[in-house]
Formats: structure tokens, C-alpha cells, sequence
């Protein structure tokens, strides 16, 4: 969420260096390169005889790719090698967030709950660790706490839509159906 808006700057950037190659491109005389050899010429592609044809399907768990385990490792290891050396640091929680939401993206949910949880307590109004530790909980079948989690995010961002999914989710899983509508 907040922490991923640099992500929105690279097709902006992408398309600014897009868009002075194109200028540059077209600004160039035609006595120093011909007009044959100003383009890009692709050759036609073809897929692999290896790889499969087929789309693989988005909710199936064994197709989801996780962090390689020597990366977290290493990560893990410093992050947890911050927080003890400065506990009382102002971005301890920060610390916590990182390393929690590590151990989830690499598939560890159970690792992930404890620093999750800590971070919560360190910035009870943090979405974006309320919101990684709800759906921990969710992919451990913790269906109560994850609703918990996302019934604390109405109130802190209550315009967000995918909040309000995740936790109709969190009580269609525990059979509250009611609860579920009303999301």
C-alpha cells in the first residue's frame, strides 16, 4: 500500500525515456542514418517447444513463487541483526513490518505473525502490517484473528475496497454468512 508507491513511478519513468527516445529519434538528420537502418527490426518469436502452452491458473498454491530461501536468509538475518543491536531506534518498526512481510512473502506465515504483531504494537495505525498480518492469519486458516485484523483496517482506511473483501472473506470462511453479505 503506502510503502509500494514508488512502484507507480516507473511506467511514468518508463514512458518519459520512452518518449525522449522518440524525440531524439526523430530529430536526427536523415544524412547521418539512413531511413532503413533507423528502426528496431524484431525477428518473429516463437515459444519454445519446452514450454507449456497453457495459462496457469492464479489461485492454485503450489503455483504461487515465493522468495528463494537463501534471500530470506540473508535478509532475515539482517533485519533481525538491526532490531537487536537498536531496539529503541525510530524505525524499529519499519524493521518489523519489513521482516514480518519478508517471512510472508517467502511463504512462512507462521514467522511472519510474530514481527507482524509487533509492529502493529509499535504503530497500532500501520495499514500496511495490520493488513499483512490479517492475510497471514487468512493463509493459516486463522479465519477469526485475519477478521479481526481487517475489522481494525475499516476504521483506519475505510474507502478501501480490498479491505472489505478480504474480511467478507475472513467471515464467509468461518460460516458467518451474515457478516459476509454486509461486506
Amino acid at each position: 500500500m503506502k510503502r509500494h508507491w514508488l512502484l507507480l513511478l516507473f511506467p511514468v519513468a518508463l514512458i518519459g525515456v520512452l518518449l525522449a527516445v522518440k524525440y531524439f529519434a526523430g530529430s536526427r538528420s536523415t544524412k547521418e542514418t539512413p531511413p532503413a537502418e533507423s528502426g528496431v527490426v524484431l525477428n518473429k518469436m516463437e515459444v519454445a517447444p519446452n514450454v507449456p502452452k497453457h495459462e496457469i491458473p492464479k489461485g492454485d498454491p503450489a503455483t504461487q513463487k515465493h522468495l528463494a530461501p537463501e534471500i530470506v536468509e540473508k535478509i532475515s538475518t539482517t533485519l533481525e541483526g538491526y532490531i537487536k543491536e537498536h531496539p529503541n531506534a525510530a524505525d524499529v518498526a519499519d524493521a518489523y513490518y519489513n521482516l514480518g512481510n519478508l517471512y510472508y512473502e517467502a511463504g512462512q506465515y507462521e514467522k511472519a505473525i510474530v514481527p507482524l504483531r509487533k509492529a502493529v504494537a509499535q504503530r497500532p495505525y500501520d495499514s500496511d502490517a495490520h493488513y499483512t498480518l490479517g492475510n497471514a492469519y487468512d493463509k493459516l486458516k486463522r479465519y477469526s484473528e485475519a477478521a479481526k485484523e481487517f475489522e481494525l483496517m475499516t476504521k483506519i482506511e475505510p474507502k478501501n475496497d480490498t479491505i472489505f473483501y478480504n474480511l467478507g472473506n475472513a467471515y464467509s470462511n468461518l460460516k458467518d454468512d451474515q457478516k459476509a453479505g454486509a461486506q
